[in-house]
């Protein structure tokens, strides 16, 4: 709705509490103040309240929806109509809005959360991480020890419990890089391979290619006169095997696999 239009609602309901003052009953002209005033209101421009304002518009359209509603037939019911609207007991739902209410149902979540675990490095615990970082060509910088930490505690009860803080160091450092083969292919003179698929490099770092990929299509190929099954995307290679799953056996174009036709 415009602002000309309410200017022009405003002074038709004026007009008709004017005209209704004398003849119209009380619960009709206070009907036509209220929404007079709620009109009003909403025609009002730059206010400089206007949480207020809006706070009394909704205080305004709920005693404006109290007076329209049907009058109950017992006439014992008219007094206590009359005192809720005169005492104007809609302040009440609007302090006691649910912010507070929702505020005080947040406070208990962080009491709910595990306490970390892991939250500073020092001292012995500090060393035994950079011995176990450096041991794996990683450097032990503070974007590794939070790193760390995050690992450290997303772990379960049990398996945090299951060895020394020391371990877990040891076997996050030892988490192989992911690294596309044709990296792996370039570098191949430096890598030696420590398991099928995963190499370490003159710096100690473990690397490791590409992950399974369930939606791969294989493609047979043979190298040194033996078949294999080969990813296309990954380019992982693996042993066919008739009796159970296939045996992975490293990358294609990787290790004793880089004379391989890439």
């Amino acid at each position: 709705m415009s602002i000309q239009s309410k200017l022009v609602q405003i002074e038709k309901l004026l007009a008709e509490i004017r005209a209704q003052v004398d003849g119209a009953s009380p619960a009709v002209v206070k009907l036509n103040k209220k929404k007079a005033e709620l009109a009003a209101l909403e025609g009002k421009l730059g206010s400089k309240t206007p949480d207020k304002d809006e706070e009394k518009k909704i205080k305004l359209r709920e005693q404006i929806a109290k007076l329209e509603a049907p009058k109950p037939k017992k006439g014992e019911a008219k007094p206590e109509a009359d005192t809720e609207s005169a005492s104007e007991p809609e302040e009440k739902p609007v302090k006691a809005k649910a912010k507070p209410a929702a505020k005080a149902e947040e406070k208990p979540k962080p009491a709910a959360k595990e306490d970390p675990r892991v939250t500073r490095l020092t001292g012995p615990l500090l060393e035994s991480f950079k011995k176990a970082m450096e041991a794996n060509g990683l450097e032990p910088n503070a974007d590794a020890k939070k790193a760390f930490a995050t690992y450290a505690n997303a772990m379960s009860s049990d398996e945090y419990a299951s060895t020394t803080l020391e371990n877990h160091m040891k076997a996050y450092a030892s988490r192989p890089t992911v690294m596309t083969v044709s990296e792996l292919h370039e570098m191949n003179g430096d890598l030696k391979e420590e398991s099928p698929g995963v190499f370490r490099n003159t710096k100690k770092k473990l690397l490791t290619g590409p992950p399974e990929d369930d939606d791969e299509e294989f493609e047979d190929a043979t190298f040194e006169k033996t078949k294999y099954v080969i990813g296309e995307s990954t380019k992982r290679v693996y042993i066919p095997n008739p009796d159970g799953p296939d045996v992975f056996a490293g990358y294609w174009g990787v290790g004793k696999f880089y004379e391989a036709d890439m």
